[in-house]
């Protein structure tokens, strides 16, 4: 079955801050603020989202599962951890106009962390086109403060490789990949939603 992801609403915190990522670097001036808030979000948008290194939303954020139908089984399971909420689930009739599914033709219940939606006990969903799934997934971490504590610490150590190592790769000097990034990130990864 065909599915797309679309982010609707993008996240509006990132998991590091300019003063912590500033403390790590030992930056006490302000001349390169913008530049260490660059890397912040370009370390940030390399781990998050649906198409990040992690396959987890690292803040808050809002997405839309679009299927071609419903499913052979019977429920879909949303790509994306942590899950909090969905939001609305719209549908293409066979006359392909938009209809709302009311929420009492289905149940949200999670697995394994990732959520998913299922028809309702009793309960027939109407014939369509396409179905559309938009749900909210992000990372909170007052609940889950060890990962959120492993993200940021590798989030850091990225960040310090950019700040450090900004300039052309010169010949002959080798850059390695950071093994403590890859520890504190590899039990995190996202194998498969499905």
């Amino acid at each position: 079955m065909r599915h797309d992801m679309e982010l609707v609403t993008a996240p509006t915190a990132q998991l590091v801050t300019l003063a912590e990522a500033k403390l790590h670097l030992r930056v006490t001036h302000l001349k390169e603020d913008a530049l260490i808030a660059a890397q912040i979000a370009a370390v940030h948008d390399a781990l998050d989202g649906y198409e990040g290194q992690l396959g987890r939303a690292l803040a808050p954020q809002v997405w839309r599962l679009t299927l071609d139908g419903l499913p052979a089984k019977g429920y879909a399971r949303l790509p994306l951890l942590p899950f909090v909420s969905v939001d609305e689930i719209t549908y293409d009739d066979a006359a392909d106009v938009a209809q709302t599914l009311a929420p009492s033709l289905y149940k949200v219940t999670r697995d394994e962390g990732f959520g998913c939606v299922a028809i309702a006990l009793n309960a027939a969903w109407p014939a369509m086109r396409a179905l559309r799934i938009k749900y909210t997934a992000g990372l909170d971490p007052a609940a889950n403060p060890k990962g959120a504590a492993r993200i940021k610490a590798a989030m850091l150590l990225l960040i310090g490789d950019l700040y450090e190592n900004r300039s052309a790769q010169i010949e002959g000097r080798m850059i390695f990949a950071n093994p403590a990034v890859q520890r504190l990130l590899e039990p995190l990864r996202v194998r498969s939603w499905r």
